[in-house]
């Protein structure tokens, strides 16, 4: 029997029961969280039926008694001496993994207490596996949900989907083989946003993965995060689709049809801001190609069924978690 498909016995854990665990290691890079942290750990090692092996916390350079928090709840922690940044505390973590799969959970998120359930059973021979998040706000009545609209797990075989419409695995629903990881250099620490994506991309051209539309994990969203800033964000998607222009799985198509669909969201912002000319000339470049028109009429698609399954009664309230 495979070490990954065995259920291993561990002596104790926060609560000071024995469990059987999954062979996981789940990853939380932490940078003066201290209070966000409790509700993270809380949710790893509150999984059912069973827990996850090993969870890693990595302080990276915290001075808000981080570290001690994980430690007071059982968490294995590591400690950068300066601020490395969110991917050089994953890369530790996972260079550091004892266990043969990867579970990435966000010091500032929580998964609902079926998540790794569900990734367990979807896994197969995949390189990496995900459920769906709730993005919750301050108004629980504005949650919006954030995954594959479609009915059933949708079979990644390609990056393709990730670069358009738009990459909808969320860092907190994600869980990775490890080797896959690091047979792929892990994450690329010289990136400040999207790292997530490039990293996803490179997995998927080595390996399949699959996406559950079940809702695992609560993505809060509050002031201060790096996914706040949605034109940076969408300049470094944008980068990485068009560094990816020579590979077999990619084509011009695909990549005007996401710059469509960026442009689309760089429209929006610059009416936001008042911002006219900004405004007109993402209309223009949108206008420009019928790829990018054709973009945004698929973003706008893929999001009409983004809202209507954030209201199915169905889909998890954050309310009623």
């Amino acid at each position: 029997m495979k070490i990954e498909d065995a259920l291993t016995e561990v002596t104790r854990r926060p609560d000071g029961l024995r469990h059987a665990t999954l062979p996981v290691s789940v990853v939380i890079p932490v940078y003066n969280r201290s209070a966000l942290l409790v509700r993270a750990l809380d949710s790893a090692w509150t999984q059912l039926p069973n827990p996850p092996t090993e969870v890693i916390v990595v302080d990276d350079a915290s001075t808000d008694g981080s570290a001690e928090v994980a430690e007071h709840a059982g968490a294995r922690v590591l400690r950068h001496e300066r601020n490395r940044g969110e991917s050089a505390a994953r890369n530790t973590a996972i260079e550091a993994a004892t266990q043969p799969w990867i579970a990435l959970l966000d010091s500032d998120d929580e998964w609902l207490p079926h998540h790794l359930a569900t990734l367990w059973r979807l896994r197969g021979d995949h390189v990496l596996v995900a459920t769906s998040v709730l993005r919750r706000g301050n108004d629980p009545s504005s949650d919006r949900f954030h995954g594959p609209v479609t009915r059933k797990p949708l079979v990644l075989r390609s990056p393709a989907p990730l670069i358009y419409p738009h990459n909808f695995v969320a860092n907190s629903a994600l869980m990775m083989r490890r080797e896959a990881v690091r047979a792929v250099g892990g994450y690329r620490e010289n990136l400040r946003r999207a790292e997530d994506l490039d990293l996803s991309v490179r997995l998927l051209e080595h390996g399949t993965g699959i996406a559950s539309p079940e809702v695992g994990a609560l993505w809060h969203v509050h002031a201060g995060q790096q996914t706040t800033n949605g034109g940076e964000g969408r300049a470094a998607h944008t980068a990485i689709a068009a560094a990816a222009r020579t590979r077999p799985w990619c084509s011009d198509a695909l990549l005007q049809r996401s710059r469509g669909a960026c442009a689309w969201d760089d429209l929006r912002s610059d009416l936001t801001a008042g911002r006219r000319w900004g405004a007109l000339r993402q209309a223009r470049m949108i206008l420009a190609g019928p790829h990018r028109m054709l973009g945004v009429a698929g973003l706008l698609a893929w999001r009409y069924l983004g809202r209507r399954r954030s209201r199915d009664p169905a889909t998890p309230r954050a309310e009623m978690l």
